[in-house]
């Protein structure tokens, strides 16, 4: 995860201001269906070939969604940089 991490960010001015507006939006599209679900916890895992979005609400864990690797990995880099969390620590 940090060599993603960091290729993401170093790239991150290079990427035009549609993809960032993009994986923006979809970052807020998740926090909104989490609050619309009233979720306590989101959990992005990875498995073999993608990534599952669940989240922790009334007491059990609901799949929300899947991504590929490439996109999950760019979207938990983006989350964590928007909250000055320490990208490199997976």
């Amino acid at each position: 995860m940090l060599f993603c991490a960091k290729r993401y960010l170093n790239s991150y001015d290079t990427v035009s201001s549609k993809k960032r507006k993009e994986l923006i939006m979809e970052i807020d599209q998740l926090l909104d269906n989490a609050v619309a679900e009233e979720a306590s916890d989101i959990y992005i895992l990875p498995n073999d070939d993608r990534f599952t979005i669940k989240f922790h609400a009334g007491g059990s864990i609901v799949t929300q969604e899947y991504l590929d690797n490439k996109a999950a990995e760019k979207m938990i880099s983006a989350i964590k940089y928007r909250a000055k969390m320490n990208i490199s620590e997976r």
